[in-house]
């Protein structure tokens, strides 16, 4: 009875599994899935990337905390990254920065937001808002804030964009540039600055100006230099010095200025000032000693003292500015236009306070016109 049931059963379970598998093969067939094509890539976290030329030599290695790398177009972005840059398998630039973007194609790295770095060949420090490196074409591109400093020469130079070659430790900022010495204390500004670290210069093809705050002088000129390791400042073209505190202003076309020991060379015609002194000075070179507050002029010298309508003509000039003395030498000839007096000497001082002068020699010759 038993076999007889489990038969029955059987055959009911082979029915009904007939009559599904019927219904299913007579519905209609569904759509198939389609997947989205998505291009290749691949999460970055925590990696380091290198590159390599086709020489074997590292270009960079970078950190990153995360990112995302996509394979078609060979590109990684990446946040909280960290960079060595390499010029000929030699390591020539640190940088880090908020995020960045490497270029595997173009062989490019740029870094963004609050970038921090370091020109490694010369202890250089390196800030800007962003950065961008080419190892093919060795460039280095910074915009916004821009700063490099070298702590150890105690020298700065700020701007808003830069553009160098690591590897030649070269580099021009342009806009708002202020380059800034400690020692000694100097202040160079200009639209446009080359810093030649490798050759210790720093100039400028642009009107600059140079400044020293504390003595309140000024040099403005249409192109100068600055040699940082003989501290020599070389000045080209409408040359224009003042000094404050002095009150002398002075006009020429080249001014060489030795900041250790505060000598001026004027080695061109030039202009001397004082209008506190009611005085004008022209001669065809000389040199100035800031710290002494004294200047030697020479050549066809010509002072002219407008309070008294007088001019005294001298083939050398020495002009002591605290005791307010000029002493003239050689083909002294002064003349007084107010009483038409002339004289004719070898020697002649003059006081310029007391509106004096004295004029000596072996042939003292005097013209009066009444």
């Amino acid at each position: 009875m038993v076999t007889k049931r489990n038969a029955l059963i059987a055959v009911v379970t082979l029915v009904m599994l007939s009559i599904g598998v019927a219904v299913w093969l007579l519905q209609p067939s569904s759509a198939p899935v389609v997947q989205e094509t998505q291009a290749p890539g691949s999460e970055i976290i925590n990696a380091t990337l290198r590159e390599f030329n086709e020489q074997g030599e590292l270009i960079w290695e970078v950190e990153a905390e995360r990112g995302d790398y996509r394979q078609d177009r060979r590109i990684a972005d990446v946040v909280g990254i960290k960079g060595r840059f390499y010029e000929k398998g030699k390591l020539v630039i640190e940088a880090q920065g908020t995020a960045g973007i490497i270029n595997q194609a173009n062989r490019e790295i740029a870094i963004t937001g609050n970038v921090k770095g370091k020109v490694v060949k010369e202890n250089i420090e390196l800030q800007a808002n962003n950065l961008r490196w080419n190892a093919d074409q060795d460039q280095l591109e910074a915009e916004g804030n821009i700063r490099l400093a070298k702590p150890a020469d105690d020298l700065q130079i700020v701007g808003e964009i830069l553009q160098g070659s690591p590897s030649q430790n070269r580099f021009t900022l342009k806009r708002k540039v202020v380059a800034t010495s400690g020692k000694p204390p100097i202040q160079i500004s200009s639209d446009a600055v080359t810093w030649d670290v490798k050759n210790q210069r720093i100039f400028s093809q642009t009107k600059l100006s140079a400044i020293q705050a504390k003595d309140k002088r000024t040099l403005t000129a249409n192109a100068g230099e600055w040699d940082t390791q003989r501290q020599l400042v070389l000045l080209k073209g409408n040359v224009t010095a003042k000094d404050a505190l002095l009150d002398i202003e002075l006009d020429t076309q080249q001014v060489q200025w030795q900041l250790q020991s505060q000598k001026v060379i004027l080695p061109q015609s030039f202009v001397v000032t004082s209008p506190s002194r009611n005085l004008r000075v022209i001669a065809q070179m000389g040199t100035a000693q800031l710290d002494d507050q004294q200047i030697d002029l020479m050549g066809e010298v010509q002072a002219e003292l407008q309070t008294e309508r007088a001019t005294v003509r001298a083939d050398r000039v020495r002009w002591q500015i605290p005791s307010q003395i000029v002493t003239a030498e050689g083909g002294i000839r002064y003349e007084r236009i107010a009483n038409n007096l002339k004289l004719r000497g070898d020697r002649a001082i003059a006081n310029l306070a007391e509106q004096s002068i004295q004029i000596t020699g072996s042939d003292v010759i005097s013209e009066f016109t009444p």
